[in-house]
């Protein structure tokens, strides 16, 4: 195994030793802290007991997040207020639910001074004077662990999302996010700090419980202020598609990228409203949404953003007066609104650059791609990516209309020997390796050059770029660089460097300051070029063009003509700085002029962004015809399901209750009564031992690490108070070290690493349930402790012994413990390298393609179909998922077959799959993150489905983002055309339905004169009413009538369907209606588990002798048995459904009431008047392929696009 170096291993590894040391040091300082106030009882001993408190919290403190994680933007979303900004704390909500297990024995520690202090000499008389300030404490301490103990659910109610809705007129104005949900725990650590402080000042203990209780208000106040924020929001969504509709917008602005990415909206805003037409911003998320709304002012205050998390709820928005929707990023979440066909959708982009993302293959599925200039519209074919050229307009790109020319008294100074201005703008690192274009890198030598020679630097790197620790140090060195000539330098005064050149002017505004630019591929150039003035870029680290020879970068980056090139080792730095510094006439300004009539537009500075208003008009005076496309889910939803409540109160009461009666045992064993602490502790034994029993046969829960280490705190102080207390503090000091670095040992086994099946080489082990039951041993040796306790009381000679035993049950459990710790690491280490190897791995492996799975369900049925012709290309592939339930499902499917199937949880873990064997990648759904992988054009990346109907999933115009479309028939091709989606047809490849060929063709002479049997194959009701194309609600009827005809059924119900209660009903009406039929007649129906999970749809398909189904893709499978069938035309005349689905020319149609279900049934069971028209339908749909061959064209698809080269 390879050692890990330097390298993410010992990175991780580092991490987490010093985690597991911060985490046994502050368990030290407190089990300390507790033992100085139990066993000293001094006031030396009680103050002792404050300090080393203190300390401890105080590294819990130093250990809250400053700020929330990029990637998790529901924590982000909440401010800090100025108190935060003062104290440095950015956003998220810092402390609250973290630390609960070592908080909470801080709050416990703090019951030994408190009771040693008023019990000593004293007697021990419950309600007696001496006690009645430490029961009081006692409680007051009960009450600070629940508060601790309820922070995870405040923190889960926090990241509740919520509608959002703001500036709509007549709606109410939603109150502000609280800024104060950081300040829970540190509030929290101070009352304990301030417990303490009372409790050695030797304070009535009534005080100390209105401390306490004073504690929990903050906690109480957030609750009330997020619950009426709440309110507010259901209001606002109840409104919402009645005010949007009175607020009658003409388009949205759209963005479904879940951080705050303001910048690519703000841009547009300006110029999309001098199109004079009303709109509104829409987010899929509430971050973007209130950034956004942050920034709106002067004369767009008043433009409404709405937040719709959920895909459904975008149909609140969809009023009649919506004609066009406009789109600043590829986010894979904008083809939720494409659905929308009644909009004409237009991508706008936030940049024009050499980057991937200006000629991402997912533009292909827009209306409309305004481009800045002709170069913009030539580089997606030239980087493999072909778009329709109708989808093009060329209209400038507007934000630089504002970027100066040279100024002639500019130029004058630079004659007379003023310095120059340099703006240096590196672009950041990007998600993936095509996108790591960046200079960064490089910054501190390209600045320090630029300094030598007496320039004035404004530096403006990339926001992005602060997302990354290792970029931010170089940032702030290179400020630090700057700040340090400005001091030494009689010029330095001029810099402009962090907030001067990054907020207090935007990129253009920094433009119009400088003579010249550096830069490297980003989108920063082509706006540059609008200005004349002469730039330098520098070739990103990837590229391959050496300091003599950049022409490959040239030809990588056609722009870069328009600049003097530097490599990226800088070796060409002083003579491009030579040529880029001349004060007037650089030999490269006649090319710039080309260069920017071909990537900005070749139209006038006057008037220049007109072009952009007008073709923004245009677009929301040309709507598309209506019809809409449902989605894969919905993904968004705000709801909190019955379960999960349940599951959190009942984790929550659990907590408490062992919480409490922890700290009623420590109460306890202070005062000397023995058999109370032991009736106390096993109380919370009896609530903390099934919960992490379940625990290691399920799900990881709550570990309950604070009752168990306040229950050893009590164990310890029962046996010091009556036997030897040196003994009894030593080793419950080091039982509560190791208690508390379990949590060390959870992370070490709860670290992802690899998880893949079929690839032995990245086997990482899974967590085992000993570590659960691990947890069960604190709680035993616990019980022990009060047992020994109480009986050594009860035999006075056996103390000794007793302290012994203790002590060598505790040693095991240390002893269990350093095991296990070293088992984490162990595994920390495997999983980490395994996650390293994953290139090397696949590399060994060679696989050919891959097949992507991107959705969240349905992995079962929509790889299961087409895993046998995977597998018949007879090349090495692999199976990609984003989902874990679905690597296990599909992982069912590929057992024994030898096919391995890869979890990839993130974009960048994608990285690493792609391999130089791998050429194509299959698409079986259209799953929002498909546009990851597609974004890799060194595949070719092909469509195929889960199935061929006339439903909206079948010519959503999103498939234009794929390379290729393999479609069953001509039917297919035609189906984009009739519904107004166009896509290139170099495109489709008709490759014919392989699924088919199991399907038994009908031989007429064989029909049955006697008993028939009828498929009943409904869909499912779809996620969308305006997309419910289902007969299940008509299903009872429809049944009933081939019962009354004497026909045998089968029911196959769509497995979604199962989803919804409704639907679930129906289900299980019409299955009581045959299993009555089955009773009576004697006909052997079939439905339930028979006909959905024992036989697959071809099966039913070879049992039947007709089909009654809805829009559905069985109909053109169902076509290869050349069988007749009816098609119910659900929310349409038959006209219609006709028109809409032409398959259904070659059934019998029914109406959506059945008033003409007896005629379709007669044609149906007995004149079968269409069989000739079947077959020329089935040709159509499924291909000119042979009976038996349906798998033929498939099969040479697949070996075309594969071929016999592997890249190199």
């Amino acid at each position: 195994m390879t050692q890990a170096g330097d390298g993410p291993t010992s990175r991780v590894l580092r991490r987490a030793t010093a985690s597991a040391s911060g985490t046994a040091v502050i368990a030290a300082l407190l089990a300390a802290s507790a033992w100085s106030g139990i066993a000293l009882g001094t006031t030396v001993g009680r103050w002792s007991a404050v300090l080393l408190l203190v300390l401890g919290l105080a590294g819990l403190a130093f250990r809250f997040p400053r700020q929330a994680a990029a990637e998790d933007p529901p924590e982000a979303i909440y401010p800090t207020g100025r108190l935060g900004s003062l104290l440095r704390v950015r956003n998220g909500l810092g402390g609250l639910g973290r630390f609960a297990g070592s908080r909470m024995l801080a709050a416990a520690a703090v019951v030994g001074s408190w009771t040693t202090s008023r019990s000593r000499g004293a007697g021990s008389a419950w309600f007696g004077t001496q006690w009645t300030g430490a029961l009081w404490i006692g409680v007051g301490i009960a009450v600070l662990i629940c508060t601790i103990a309820i922070e995870p659910f405040l923190v889960r109610l926090l990241r509740l999302p919520a509608p959002y809705a703001r500036g709509l007129p007549g709606q109410p104005r939603l109150p502000e996010r609280t800024a104060s949900a950081w300040l829970i725990a540190p509030i929290s650590l101070l009352v304990t700090a301030l417990v303490a402080v009372l409790g050695a000042a030797g304070s009535p203990g009534w005080i100390g419980l209105l401390v306490a209780v004073a504690g929990v208000l903050p906690a109480g106040a957030l609750v009330r202020q997020v619950r009426a924020r709440r309110r507010v929001a259901a209001r606002l969504q109840r409104n919402l598609a009645d005010a949007v509709a009175d607020y009658r917008p003409e388009f949205v602005l759209y963005t479904a990228r879940p951080d705050d990415a303001s910048y690519q909206l703000i841009m547009w805003l300006p110029y999309l409203a001098r199109a004079g037409r009303r709109f509104l911003i829409v987010t899929r998320n509430e971050l973007p949404a209130e950034a956004i709304a942050r920034h709106l002012d002067g004369s767009l205050a008043d433009v409404p953003v709405v937040c719709c998390r959920g895909v459904a709820e975008l149909d609140l928005i969809m009023t009649e007066s919506l004609r066009a929707a406009f789109y600043v990023n590829a986010s894979s979440g904008n083809g939720a609104l494409i659905r929308y066909h009644q909009l004409t959708h237009v991508y706008l982009g936030h940049g024009d650059s050499e980057k991937p993302p200006s000629y991402n293959p997912t533009h292909a599925m827009y209306d409309r791609i305004f481009t800045a200039g002709p170069a913009a519209n030539r580089r997606y074919a030239a980087h493999g990516v072909l778009i329709d050229k109708s989808k093009f307009r060329v209209v400038g790109r507007p934000q630089v209309e504002v970027v100066r020319q040279p100024d002639p008294e500019r130029i004058a100074e630079r004659l007379a020997g003023a310095p120059p201005v340099i703006l240096y703008a590196p672009t950041w690192r990007g998600h993936v390796s095509e996108t790591a274009l960046s200079s960064l890198d490089r910054a501190e030598a390209i600045v320090g050059a630029l300094l030598a020679r007496g320039a004035r630097v404004i530096f403006r790197p990339h926001p992005f770029s602060y997302a990354d620790e290792a970029d931010t140090a170089i940032i702030r060195r290179v400020q630090a660089m700057l700040s340090a000539d400005a001091a030494d330098a009689a010029n330095g005064s001029g810099h402009r460097y962090g907030p001067a050149a990054e907020t207090e002017l935007d990129a253009l505004g920094c433009m119009n300051l400088a003579d010249v630019m550096i830069s490297d591929v980003s989108a920063v150039v082509s706006d540059f070029l609008f200005s004349g003035k002469p730039l330098a870029m520098i070739a990103p680290a990837s590229s391959k063009a050496a300091a003599d020879d950049l022409e490959q970068f040239v030809a990588d980056y056609p722009v870069a003509r328009a600049a003097y090139l530097i490599d990226h080792d800088l070796d060409r730095l002083p003579a491009a700085l030579d040529e880029l510094l001349l004060p007037a006439g650089d030999r490269l300004t006649e090319v710039r002029a080309e260069v920017r009539a071909d990537y900005l537009g070749d139209f006038p500075v006057d008037g220049y962004a007109d072009t952009f208003v007008d073709a923004v008009r245009a677009a929301c005076d040309n709507p598309p015809p209506s019809i809409a496309e449902p989605a894969e889910s919905d993904d968004g939803s705000t709801g909190v399901s019955r379960d999960t409540i349940r599951r959190n109160l009942d984790s929550l009461a659990r907590t408490m209750i062992s919480g409490v009666a922890a700290v009623a045992a420590l109460t306890a064993a202070l005062g000397g009564h023995g058999w109370v602490g032991l009736a106390a502790a096993l109380i919370a034994a009896l609530v903390a031992i099934p919960t992490l029993w379940q625990q290691s046969e399920g799900p990881a829960g709550t570990p309950l690490d604070g009752p168990r280490m306040i229950l050893l705190l009590a164990a310890g102080a029962a046996l010091g108070t009556q036997h030897d207390a040196g003994i009894a503090a030593v080793v419950t000091t080091v039982i509560l070290i190791a208690l508390a670095l379990e949590v060390a040992v959870r992370e070490g086994w709860e670290y992802p690493g690899v998880i893949a099946d079929g690839l032995p080489e990245l086997t990482v082990p899974a967590t085992s349930p000993w570590l659960h039951r691990l947890s069960i041993g604190s709680i035993l040796l616990s019980l022990l402790g009060f047992l020994l306790a109480t009986v050594g009381d009860l035999l006075p000679g056996t103390v000794s012994v007793f302290d012994g035993l203790w002590a060598l049950a505790a040693a095991a459990y240390l002893i269990l413990i350093i095991i296990a710790l070293r088992s984490a690491r162990a595994r920390l280490r495997a999983a980490v390298l395994a996650e390293a190897s994953v290139l090397d791995v696949l590399r060994r492996r060679a696989p050919e393609f891959c097949v992507y799975f991107g959705s969240g369900i349905g992995a079962g049925y929509q790889v299961g179909m087409w895993l046998p012709y995977f597998i018949r290309i007879g090349r090495p592939f692999v199976i990609i998922t984003r989902s874990l339930p679905m690597l296990t499902e599909i992982a069912a499917l590929t057992r024994g077959t030898g096919v391995p199937v890869l979890y990839r949880p993130t974009l960048r873990s994608l990285e690493d799959v792609v391999v130089p064997s791998m050429k194509v990648a299959f698409y079986v759904n259209n799953a929002v993150r498909n546009t990851h992988l597609i974004e890799r054009r060194e595949l070719t990346h092909v469509w195929l489905n889960h199935g061929d109907s006339e439903k909206p999933a079948c010519f959503n115009p999103v498939h234009a983002i794929y390379d290729k479309i393999f479609a069953a028939g001509q039917a297919a091709v035609d189906r984009y055309a009739r519904h107004n989606v166009t896509i290139p047809a170099e495109k489709f490849m008709i490759v014919g339905r392989p699924q088919t060929e199991v399907i038994k063709t009908a031989d007429a002479a064989a029909r049955p004169s006697g008993q028939q049997t009828v498929l009943y194959a409904p869909t499912w009701q779809g996620p969308y009413a305006d997309s419910r194309v289902y007969s299940l609600p008509q299903g009872q009827s429809i049944v009933a009538e081939l019962l009354r005809r004497g026909v045998r059924v089968i029911f196959r119900a769509h497995p979604f369907n199962y989803r919804f209660a409704g639907d679930r009903q129906l289900i299980e009406r019409i299955s009581r209606m045959l299993e009555e039929d089955r009773r009576a007649s004697g006909r052997q129906h079939l439905w339930g588990a028979e006909a959905e999970q024992q036989m697959s749809v071809e099966d039913c398909f070879n049992a039947s002798d007709a089909m009654i189904t809805d829009v559905s893709a069985v109909i053109s499978d169902y076509l290869a048995s050349g069988k007749p069938f009816a098609v119910v035309a659900v929310g349409r005349t038959e006209d219609e459904l006709i028109a809409e689905a032409p398959a259904a020319a070659a059934g019998y149609p029914i109406a959506e009431d059945l008033g003409d279900l007896d005629d379709a049934l007669d044609q149906l069971l007995i004149t079968d008047p269409k069989g000739a028209e079947r077959q020329q339908m089935r040709r159509y749909y499924l291909g000119d392929f042979a009976p038996g061959h349906a798998a033929d064209g498939f099969l040479a698809g697949a070996a075309e696009l594969l071929g016999d080269r592997v890249r190199t």
